[in-house]
């Protein structure tokens, strides 16, 4: 009448030693012939509480040692499981590749087609047309790079039209005093 395995593995946690327990106990039971089964079962029911915390407290223990090794497992299983996926989708792009690889390319070469430029007219009212049309791009910006122009690193005041009076703004760059920083916190 004991469980199988597959039924103790079902039950689950502290439940599960319990019912290998008892089923170990139910083992010894019949096994021994000297005393009856009740006899044997009350003397070993006695000794049941003392046993159930102790295997309670070791299977505590065992499951806190056994979490790193779970984990590393866990990702070892689940870097398995992206490797299998990753050849399982190269295994259909192989069997799908070529159809695929075509319809890339020929999209790749259609968006190009249309984007690409035949003829262009500069600012001066040059055409360029064909293999031209390139150095009518490096012409302009060469002008547009090349000219140096007036760069100034301070803003002119027009700028700025809302000003703080220089007490407002001198109080703003001063050192903080230990009372301000304590009123603060």
């Amino acid at each position: 009448m004991g469980m199988d395995t597959t039924e103790v593995k079902r039950i689950g946690g502290g439940l599960a030693s319990k019912v290998t327990n008892i089923d170990g106990i139910r083992g010894i039971l019949r096994k021994s012939g000297n005393q009856t089964t009740n006899e044997k079962g009350e003397e070993h029911v006695a000794d049941l509480p003392g046993i159930t915390h102790k295997e309670e407290t070791t299977y505590a223990q065992t499951l806190k040692s056994e979490v790193p090794s779970v984990k590393a497992r866990f990702r070892e299983a689940s870097i398995d499981e992206e490797r299998f996926l990753e050849q399982k989708s190269k295994v259909e792009w192989l069997a799908e590749g070529d159809n695929n690889t075509a319809f890339f390319h020929n999209s790749l070469k259609s968006r190009n087609h249309r984007s690409r430029i035949d003829v262009i007219m500069d600012g001066g009212g040059i055409i360029y047309e064909g293999e031209n049309v390139h150095k009518a791009f490096v012409k302009h910006y060469e002008n547009f790079l090349g000219v140096k122009g007036d760069i100034s690193l301070t803003p002119t005041p027009e700028l700025f039209q809302n000003r703080l009076e220089s007490g407002v703004a001198n109080s703003m760059v001063r050192p903080i005093s230990d009372e301000e920083e304590e009123g603060t916190a």
